[in-house]
């Protein structure tokens, strides 16, 4: 049996331990692989959770540092969770996790994790729509009520 994990985060973002301190976990574990996926970066800011982008080189850096230290040991994989309102960062990865976080609505970013009270996205409106994402499927819209968010 391969026990792995392929989708974590660490001190970069919103996870609590150093990406080393996961490998040895991982390690200690019986883990025969493991998949860092920090959040990418936003346009606004790491509201709390995602990966700032002045730290994307130091990331990048510090996976492929652990990558050659445990090999033979741990086969580690440097990866990023792109969000669909992020930017494109470019690689090279060796994978990505698409993901949705938040939908643009009415001018504003709105969360889907937490109520609006608890995000630190734009609550006022904002002049620039979200990025073309290519696993958005187009035509696609959102429509927003204060207590409820409809795709169409």
């Amino acid at each position: 049996m391969t026990l792995q994990n392929l989708h974590t985060h660490t001190c970069w973002g919103d996870g609590g331990s150093t990406a080393e301190e996961m490998a040895l976990g991982a390690i200690s574990s019986g883990c025969t692989s493991l998949g860092f996926s920090e959040h990418s970066p936003l346009p606004w800011g790491t509201d709390g959770w995602a990966m700032a982008e002045a730290d994307t080189a130091a990331y990048r850096a510090e996976i492929l540092r652990l990558k050659k230290r445990y090999a033979g040991r741990l086969e580690i994989f440097l990866g990023l969770e792109q969000d669909m309102d992020s930017p494109l960062t470019q690689g090279p990865w060796d994978y990505r996790i698409g993901s949705v976080h938040s939908l643009w609505g009415g001018g504003v970013y709105l969360s889907v994790d937490r109520s609006p009270s608890g995000s630190t996205s734009p609550a006022t409106p904002t002049p620039t729509p979200p990025p073309t994402f290519s696993g958005w499927p187009p035509g696609r819209k959102l429509s927003a009520a204060p207590s409820q968010v409809i795709l169409t």
